[in-house]
């Protein structure tokens, strides 16, 4: 029986130019997501979201990924397939979110750094004749952010491949097509923004806002504010400020200030603008309360920024 399911084609940034850099730390970007969808299929099953008093459901339905019935890494993007597409929209942007304070917390505090800001100090541990030595070292934490598109497509259930390979060239035309389609909607050079079919938007309507809107720079074209996720585990807007929204200005705002080749730093506009945009659409009379949030992250990392030139 053909079913209607919502499918998210997701591109890592920068994952070519930090194999050449540093093939660990590239790594990285491969396994974190893996690691911190692991983590919440193990939250699923010890402590089920319909186990949860009616207080905290709401916020655990955006913690949680139980709207992800399957997830297949394809060279260094992953496919990920949900037949609930309003709880998919939601969970899908916290997990953005929690991928990148996975690697990227360090860069909320790093001031004037000598090195790399990306270069973080650990302390490993290892057996030498029965004892153990404690040794530190720097290793290169790139901070996962993620490109794509989302839109539906018509599949029977066995169409679609569960958890592991995934190789489009085995699928029906059909709906190889409609995969492809999904995968063309990605971005060039525009930074961590996921891009929407406009079917797939205008379907959802007013049940996706307001995380799906139309795109700041392409009025006729539909994305998803994913760092809306940051907001809404609060109810109150000083909260969300000075907590996860925060954290995201602090590492965006230390990552521009920090990287000036025009083909990194474009990336770094738009995310910022992503971040601007986002809180402007869920707290649209609270104007100054994001203006102070970003001019205290700067002034906290001495970065100078003119946020009229972000829509700000």
């Amino acid at each position: 029986m053909m079913a209607k399911y919502t499918i998210a084609y997701i591109d890592t940034l920068g994952y070519s130019r930090a194999l050449i850099e540093n093939p660990k730390g590239a790594m990285g970007l491969l396994t974190d997501h893996l690691a911190i969808k692991e983590i919440r299929d193990s939250d699923e099953i010890l402590h089920p979201h319909a186990s949860y008093e009616s207080s905290l459901k709401e916020f655990v339905e955006l913690t949680y990924v139980n709207s992800f019935v399957a997830y297949f890494p394809y060279n260094d993007s992953v496919f990920i397939c949900s037949r609930s597409p309003i709880a998919f929209i939601k969970q899908l942007s916290n997990f953005f979110f929690e991928c990148l304070l996975y690697r990227g917390s360090d860069l909320q505090f790093s001031k004037e750094a000598e090195g790399d800001i990306r270069d973080v100090k650990v302390t490993t541990f290892e057996s030498v004749s029965g004892c153990l030595k404690k040794s530190k070292d720097y290793e290169r934490w790139y901070p996962p952010l993620f490109r794509g598109g989302i839109g539906f497509v018509e599949a029977e259930e066995d169409d679609l491949p569960r958890n592991g390979s995934f190789d489009l060239r085995s699928m029906r035309g059909d709906l190889r097509n409609s995969i492809e389609e999904i995968v063309t909607l990605e971005p060039k050079r525009c930074g961590p923004r996921i891009k929407c079919a406009t079917k797939f938007a205008v379907e959802l309507g007013g049940e996706s806002l307001p995380y799906i809107d139309s795109s700041y720079d392409s009025p006729n074209e539909y994305e998803l504010y994913w760092p809306m996720a940051a907001c809404k585990r609060h109810k109150k807007i000083e909260h969300a400020l000075l907590n996860e929204y925060g954290s995201l200005v602090r590492i965006a705002l230390n990552l521009w200030n920090n990287f000036h080749d025009i083909d990194i730093k474009v990336h770094y506009d738009h995310f910022i603008r992503l971040l601007i945009e986002s809180a402007k659409r869920i707290y649209p009379k609270s104007l100054k309360e994001i203006e102070a949030c970003f001019l205290q992250a700067a002034k906290y990392l001495r970065i100078d920024i003119n946020l009229s030139e972000f829509g700000l």
